[in-house]
Order: C-alpha cells, then sequence, then structure tokens
C-alpha cells in the first residue's frame, strides 16, 4: 500500500519536474536533439532516481523492519530472536520493484516532453490546458469498475467470502485511482470552500492562500492524492474496528447466558474437554457446554463444524433458533440460515457428513439458527459423536452457569480450584471476557494503524515535495509580491496556510472515501462476525484535524525557502 501511494508521488513529481524543463526541452529539440532522444533522457535520469531510491529504500526497510517487530512484540506477538535477515532475492524485488515503478511513473511525462514542438516551448513554455473531458472520460473508465466492484461484493453474491473481500479490494483501488483523477473537478471549489474562513481570518495572506490554492485545481488534487489513500485505509480501519466492538457488544448481551468462561487465552489453543466433565460434577455448577471444532466433508467439500454439547449449549450461548431445536441429538445437525437457504436445506432433510477419521453417516437437519458469532461455524453438531471421530478430545471454550442461589464469588473459586491443574487456562466472567476481547481488537487496530501510518509519512514527503514545487513554479509571482511590500512572514503565513487549505481538502477527501471502504468490509464480511455498522465520529474529526496539521507542518520548509528568494532574481525569473 505504501508503494501505492508511493506511486502517485513520483508520477506527479516527474510530471512537474519535466514540465518546469520544457523550454530546455525546446532548446535541445531546435539544436538537433530527437523526440527519441528526450525520451532517452528522461527514462535515463528515472532508471538513476529509481536505483538509488532503492538502495536507501532496502536500508530504510531494515529500519522499519526492526520497528515493526517491536511493535509486534509489544501487541502480544511473538518473533524469533536473532538478527534480520537480507536475502540475495529480496534485494532483487527491491530494486526491480523500485526501477519499475519509478520508470512506469515517468512515461506519460517524458512522452508529453517528447511531443512538444521547439517553437511551442519556446513560445508557451510547453505548458498547454487539457481539456476536462479528457478527464472525465479516463477517470470515469477507471471509477466506474470501482464501484461496480464495490457494489457487487457489497450487494452481490460473487461467491464466498474471499472473492466478495476480493471484489471490494480491487474496486476499492479502482475507486481510488478514478477519484484522484476526478478530483481535479471540484478541487478548486472546495478548497475556495474551505479556505473562506481562512481569508477572512488572515486577511491578505488568507486570501493569497485560498486563491493560490483554488485556482490550480490540477495541482491541488496532485498534491493531496497520497493523504487521501492514507487517510482513506486508515478511516476504513477505523470503522470496522469500530463495527467490530459493536457487534461483539451486541453479542454479549443477545447471545450470551453464560455466568463463566473457560479458554486458552494466549493463542486459543484447545484443551482437554475432560474438564467440563470434572466441572460438571461440581455442585455450584448448574449447566455446562464445551464447544470444539472439527473437519467434515459435506458434498465433497471440506468444511469446519462446531461440536458443542447440545444437550446443555443453550443454558450459555444463544445461537438464535429460528426453526427446530438447539438439542439436536447424536442424529442431529443444526445449520446457518443463510446456508440453509443455499442448499436449500429445511428441517427433516438428511446431510451426509464425513468426519476426520473417514466415518461417512447422515444426521437429519433438526435446526436452523442465525447467529454464528460465538459458535464459530454454520455446521453444529453434538460434540458426543464428533468426540469419537477426532484424533483428541479438545475443545476451544467451555461456558457455565451456576446453579440456583448460589454466590457467583464461591462458584467461581471452585471453578478456578478445578481449573489450577490447567495453569494455561483463563476463568472469566462476561465483563472481563468483553473487556479482552475489546483489548485485543484495539492491539490489532494499533499494529495495522501503525502499518498504515506509513503511508501518511510518505504523503507527508509528497506534500513537502508538491509545496516545493510550487514554490519553484512560483518563482516569478513570489518576487512580484516581495516587490510590492510583501513581507517574508506574510509569505511564509500563506504558503502554509494554503497547505493546511489543500491538506483539509484530501483530509475530508480521504475519511469519506474511508467511511465507503470501511461499510464495504463491514457488508461484505459474514454477519457471524460482523453483523451492524458503526462510525468513530470523534476519531474521524481528529483525522481529519491531524490532515491539516500535516499540511501545516510539510510547508515549513518550502514556505522558508519562498521567504528567502531573492526579490530581483525572483523577478527576473522566467
Amino acid at each position: 500500500m505504501v508503494l501505492f501511494v508511493s506511486t502517485f508521488i513520483i508520477n506527479n513529481t516527474f510530471a512537474t519536474l519535466v514540465g518546469q524543463r520544457t523550454r530546455m526541452f525546446g532548446l535541445m529539440r531546435s539544436i538537433g536533439a530527437s523526440s527519441k532522444q528526450i525520451m532517452q533522457m528522461v527514462f535515463i535520469e528515472a532508471a538513476s532516481i529509481g536505483l538509488a531510491a532503492s538502495g536507501l529504500g532496502l536500508v530504510g526497510g531494515l529500519g522499519v523492519a526492526s520497528a515493526l517487530k517491536q511493535l509486534f512484540s509489544s501487541a502480544g506477538g511473538e518473533f524469533p530472536e536473532g538478527p534480520l535477515e537480507i536475502r540475495t532475492r529480496t534485494i532483487i524485488v527491491v530494486v526491480i520493484v523500485g526501477m519499475g515503478v519509478t520508470l512506469a511513473s515517468a512515461i506519460l511525462p517524458a512522452l508529453r516532453a517528447s511531443r512538444v514542438t521547439p517553437l511551442e516551448a519556446f513560445r508557451t513554455g510547453g505548458k498547454t490546458t487539457r481539456p476536462f473531458t479528457v478527464r472525465i472520460a479516463a477517470g470515469s473508465a477507471v471509477l466506474l469498475p470501482g464501484l461496480i466492484l464495490m457494489a457487487i461484493g457489497m450487494f452481490g453474491n460473487p461467491g464466498g467470502t474471499a472473492a466478495t473481500l476480493a471484489c471490494i479490494g480491487i474496486g476499492g483501488a479502482l475507486t481510488f485511482i478514478g477519484v484522484s483523477m476526478l478530483s481535479a473537478m471540484f478541487a478548486g471549489v472546495v478548497a475556495g470552500f474551505i479556505g473562506q474562513p481562512v481569508a477572512k481570518l488572515r486577511g491578505v495572506t488568507g486570501r493569497i492562500a485560498r486563491g493560490n490554492a483554488s485556482r490550480n485545481p490540477q495541482r491541488t488534487s496532485s498534491t493531496v492524492t497520497a493523504l487521501m489513500i492514507g487517510l482513506a485505509l486508515i478511516s476504513g480501519v477505523a470503522v470496522l474496528t469500530k463495527s467490530i466492538l459493536d457487534s461483539f457488544e451486541e453479542v454479549l448481551s443477545e447471545s450470551i447466558s453464560a455466568d463463566l468462561w473457560v479458554f486458552e487465552s494466549n493463542q486459543r489453543l484447545e484443551f482437554s474437554g475432560l474438564l467440563v466433565d470434572q466441572l460438571a460434577e461440581l455442585p455450584e455448577v448448574d449447566h455446562i457446554a464445551g464447544f470444539s471444532p472439527t473437519a467434515v466433508r459435506i458434498d465433497d467439500e471440506v468444511l469446519t463444524a462446531t461440536g458443542f454439547d447440545s444437550s446443555t449449549g443453550t443454558s450459555v450461548v444463544n445461537m438464535g433458533i429460528v426453526e427446530g431445536v438447539a438439542e439436536i441429538g447424536r442424529d442431529g445437525i443444526a445449520v446457518l440460515d443463510t446456508v440453509a437457504e443455499e442448499g436449500p436445506l429445511s428441517i427433516g432433510d438428511r446431510v451426509d457428513v464425513e468426519f476426520e477419521d473417514g466415518y461417512t453417516t447422515s444426521l437429519v437437519v433438526k435446526g436452523i439458527f442465525d447467529d454464528a458469532s460465538l459458535v464459530g461455524a454454520n455446521w453444529l453438531i453434538d460434540r458426543g459423536l464428533t468426540n469419537e471421530h477426532r484424533i483428541t478430545d479438545g475443545i476451544t471454550f467451555a461456558g457455565l452457569t451456576y446453579a440456583e442461589g448460589v454466590d457467583p464469588a464461591v462458584g467461581r473459586a471452585a471453578v478456578e480450584a478445578t481449573t489450577s491443574a490447567f495453569p494455561q487456562l483463563s476463568v472469566q466472567d462476561n465483563t472481563e471476557f468483553q473487556e479482552e476481547a475489546e483489548g485485543q481488537i484495539a492491539q490489532l487496530q494499533i499494529v495495522i494503524t501503525a502499518l498504515l501510518v506509513l503511508c501518511l509519512f510518505v504523503a507527508f514527503f509528497g506534500i513537502v515535495n508538491t509545496m516545493l514545487v510550487a514554490v519553484l513554479e512560483r518563482t516569478r509571482e513570489i518576487g512580484l509580491l516581495r516587490a510590492v511590500g510583501m513581507t517574508r512572514r506574510q509569505l511564509q503565513s500563506s504558503v502554509r496556510w494554503e497547505a493546511a487549505i489543500i491538506s483539509l481538502f484530501g483530509a475530508l477527501l480521504g475519511v469519506l472515501l474511508g467511511l465507503l471502504l470501511g461499510w464495504a468490509a463491514v457488508i461484505a464480511i459474514p454477519d457471524s462476525f460482523v453483523s451492524k455498522l458503526g462510525i468513530p465520529w470523534g476519531q474521524l474529526i481528529v483525522y481529519v484535524v491531524v490532515g491539516g496539521l500535516l499540511g501545516v507542518i510539510a510547508a515549513w520548509f518550502p514556505a522558508r525557502r519562498a521567504a528567502r528568494l531573492d526579490v530581483l532574481e525572483a523577478i527576473s525569473t522566467q
């Protein structure tokens, strides 16, 4: 994803720099250089930059890898001790990708440079205004397929969760590119609207900043593309995480009847099912049910089913029986409602099931349920049957309820005393169970967000780069402003506010796309995992503010450079 963001920055940089040297290329054409030679010169320059950048990137990657290793370790992951390993294939891939992306980004600028005639370069500097119809056609040709793929993933049935997520992923990437290409159509208007408060607040410098941000929509949209994509991804992750947390909270409130949970908290490994029998003998325990995943073959497809104690399972988990019963017995099976519809299967139908040991039997559909969030599978079979055809009697978790009149503290003490022989297990009530699950989800969000912050890091340098180029483009204009009385401080302020306006535009666009991406992901992921959409408005507002601040910080050096330009030299610049 960082490479995806970097490609936009590289392309924008080459397009601008080649455009700045069009007059020089025209002079070279006038003394005999051919279009092919101009293209070769640009490509050689791109290859040299790509090779140097690949080397620097390889060295920088070691630092990033070390930081990620520490990040994962702090989040509970485990990495083997020892130095980082660099393989020959890694170096080859880095060089090929780095040079390939740089050369690919230089293709269009090189073509434009080679097609400018010498007279046109001397007369206009090679600057031509392409009609918006071309941009609209090209952008629409990318955006529409992206939106169609996302719609198929969200509302269609491309065939399984993997295919759905693939549609949304590819569609999202095309949507990013399409929006980036079309954003120049409205960038000027939006930047002007955002800049209105700045113009009123900062007076002359604010009006100049607003004018510079809105008068060149192409430059504005190019500047914020990387920031837009980075914030879109981070916002999408925030929406998905909030949706998972909200869904989990709803599951706990509606689907859980247990008083205590027993499970292996570190890696969610299986433990002996004998513990269920031991806990069931305690006078403080009323009902207990264990749950264990098992591989089965149904209709020539290997699937995961959950074996559970069907006689007591509904006492600890409410899986939402919509038809039939949950007490399916050894000769029955329960099916998720969406799977039953696709089957189609109904109560009384028979399903041939083959277990891990090769044993095959025909089970009667006795129940159809609509909530697989806790049981973790679309098929439920009695644990008494699955245990007979598994290598080990292992369970992933167990839930229990206290006997009537038992004090919760006394009941928990009795359970913990029994589970003390299994030091790897945790005993938690519903509140603790929810807090731990939310903590793990939050840790995952931190890790993913930290990875995506690399996109913002790249976007930051993209803004610095573009603002520097913008200052170079406006050297003569800056000299004229200084000549008529604008101070260095006012000039620096105008450049910083211009960057803030542009960055706020990119941040708003990125957050809106992130909302769309997060919504699409929530719809695509099965309801057994995410069942409702949650929007973290506070986080999204913070992201917009951070986007604006990134622009202000990124503009510090370009603003400083602009203020230090010699007035007479700037005015004489062509």
